[in-house]
């Protein structure tokens, strides 16, 4: 494929994977072909703005500005609304997306994962069709060349046979019948000239009432526009406002035109103080040429009066140099309303959070006090009713022991959340031997897992090693995971293990509990890791709990560095994996409030 300039494809796609393997394979079949990356909508506007783009590869499903949303951009832009766009996204959305994508204006569509050849063929057919448009448009260009060349000359020999004829009239009387024969084979030459020249005049004729309607079409667009549009010239001066902008300014037209926009309705920030012209950012853009887009500014109405705009300056460009530009603006007034009012319901909601967990921390540490007195008192004194052999007595205390134990653990559970949602939990990193923690958790179960009466095994690997983490947290996630699986497990069995992994030449110590219980479906599991939630209603009554403690556990884990993963069937068992580093990175290391908390475990 000859062609006098290179052409050049954008690839937008916010996986990097995904513009290696295009980019590689575009390189690999295409000769004298120019590539441009993009990973995200903006980056590729920003692209198009700068580099002449002949053809655009664009994934659909992107964040913050998708697929469509970068198309709708492109199109919106007469600089780059011609240039073919042809859409890419995974097989199981092309039907969903395929008509939205077509109604936008897309060239083609092509579905992942993407087949080569199709690919490179499609591109091949896109830059031939674009390879005999750049050939047409330069036909056209030399046959109007050549053509323009030849009538000047026609028109010179002309000039200069006229001259020569009227010298022969007056030198040479006696030539006449020669030389009126001679004005007679000119003439007919010249009506062929003029029948020619009339052709094009029609011709020309034709392309201005093109360009008059099409001049129609762009007035009502702007008439339509329901954003504020304004044209200026290279000085800064109104040349054209649609209604949207005459309503919002309150001046006519008349009154704008010709005047030096910034000095009608931008001469002032919204304190009041002059805004010099060569400080704003529409002269800036009339200077260098640039895109400014701005919204913390205000424009001034005829009244007086001011409101808050967001506005886009874009220089018109001539042959390379600036001659204008055009503004678009709109009212935020509405926007910049309930950005403070969200701003303050945020400020009180995090107000309100912060006293509660406040509240919850004194009264957690008020509550314990007494009952750590119930509970040493309820010691002695099922000491002394065995001692005196009272086995209804020992029944009774032992009851309140347990109840006593049992509220001090879920008092310590609302301690602990409330000084993870007041950002006051705190690590104690140390270095430990893994073992060693382990076995202490396995002595603190034993007699729940005796009285449970299920089928315990532990598996811990020999070379475990050490950490540098915090161990009692540790205990205390193990211990949680432990503490549920004997409690949804009853005369079934509950395997523990321990494992220590590398994974990117990073060394990890990984904990699993899998036992056989009651199980958790796909719904509850989307769930389960929020505060105050278990697997449903009926768990609660019978087994018990706040809901605090998964939440917690995940809070904790992910303090930790590490990670927190659930697979469960209902009837068959559950699944827990636990991956901590083991060398916790103290600067890693922070709280993040659980509902801004990305979900980390595997449903």
């Amino acid at each position: 494929m000859s062609r006098s300039d290179p052409f050049n494809i954008l690839i937008v796609d916010d996986n990097r994977n995904n513009l290696f393997t295009l980019h590689t394979l575009i390189e690999e079949h295409l000769d004298d072909v120019g590539i441009v990356e993009a990973d995200s909508g903006m980056h590729a506007l920003e692209i198009l703005l700068q580099d002449k783009i002949d053809l655009i590869l664009l994934d659909v499903q992107m964040p913050e500005m998708d697929g469509f949303e970068t198309a709708q951009m492109v199109r919106s832009r007469k600089k780059t609304q011609h240039i073919p766009i042809v859409f890419l996204t995974a097989a199981y959305k092309s039907e969903e997306f395929r008509q939205k994508g077509f109604s936008i204006g897309a060239a083609d569509y092509l579905t992942k994962p993407i087949d080569a050849p199709q690919l490179i063929n499609r591109i091949k057919s896109y830059l031939r069709f674009i390879e005999q448009e750049r050939q047409h448009n330069q036909e056209l260009e030399e046959r109007v060349q050549s053509r323009t060349a030849e009538l000047l000359a026609a028109n010179s020999q002309l000039q200069q046979e006229i001259i020569e004829r009227k010298q022969i009239e007056a030198q040479l009387q006696d030539i006449r019948n020669q030389l009126e024969q001679r004005i007679q084979e000119r003439t007919k030459e010249l009506s062929e000239t003029n029948r020619h020249l009339q052709e094009e005049i029609n011709e020309r004729k034709q392309a201005e009432v093109a360009l008059k309607k099409l001049s129609r079409q762009t007035h009502l667009i702007l008439e339509s526009a329901g954003e504020g549009i304004c044209g200026l010239d290279i000085h800064g001066q109104t040349t054209f406002m649609n209604p949207a902008a005459v309503a919002m300014l309150g001046y006519q037209p008349e009154e704008m035109i010709g005047q030096i926009q910034h000095y009608v309705m931008h001469d002032k920030r919204e304190d009041g103080s002059i805004y010099p012209f060569e400080e704003c950012p529409i002269y800036a853009a009339l200077h260098d040429g640039s895109v400014r887009r701005v919204d913390d500014e205000v424009f001034w109405r005829k009244s007086g009066t001011s409101f808050p705009v967001e506005y886009i300056t874009t220089p018109i460009l001539e042959e390379g140099e600036v001659i204008g530009a055009v503004v678009t603006f709109r009212d935020i007034t509405e926007q910049k309303e309930t950005e403070q009012f969200l701003t303050i319901a945020k400020e009180t909601a995090e107000a309100a959070n912060l006293a509660k967990s406040r509240f919850l921390a004194n009264m957690s540490h008020e509550l314990r006090t007494p009952l750590n007195a119930i509970i040493g008192y309820s010691e002695m004194l099922i000491e002394q009713a065995e001692d005196l052999g009272e086995p209804d007595l020992v029944h009774d205390l032992s009851n309140i022991q347990v109840a006593g134990k049992h509220l001090l653990n879920l008092i310590n559970d609302i301690l602990d959340f409330s000084k993870i949602e007041a950002g006051k939990m705190q690590l104690s990193l140390h270095e430990f031997e893994v073992l060693p923690a382990l076995e202490m958790v396995l002595i603190s179960v034993r007699p729940q897992m005796e009285k449970a009466r299920d089928h315990f095994d532990v598996i811990f690997e020999e070379a475990l090693g050490s950490m540098y983490s915090d161990s009692v947290r540790l205990q205390q996630v193990l211990l949680n995971l432990l503490g549920n699986a004997i409690k949804f497990t009853q005369n079934g069995s509950i395997v523990f293990t321990a494992q220590r992994i590398e994974q990117d030449s990073i060394p990890y110590v990984r904990f699993t509990i899998t036992d056989t219980g009651i199980g958790i479906t796909q719904e509850q599991q989307r769930r389960l890791f929020q505060p105050f939630t278990q697997a449903d209603t009926s768990a609660t009554r019978k087994y018990g709990g706040t809901g605090l403690g998964l939440s917690i556990t995940k809070q904790l884990v992910s303090m930790m560095g590490g990670t927190i993963q659930l697979q469960s069937e209902v009837g068959k068992g559950s699944c827990f994996t636990i991956l901590l580093p083991a060398n916790a990175n103290p600067p890693h290391i922070y709280f993040r409030h659980p509902n801004n908390q990305p979900e980390e475990h595997e449903l």
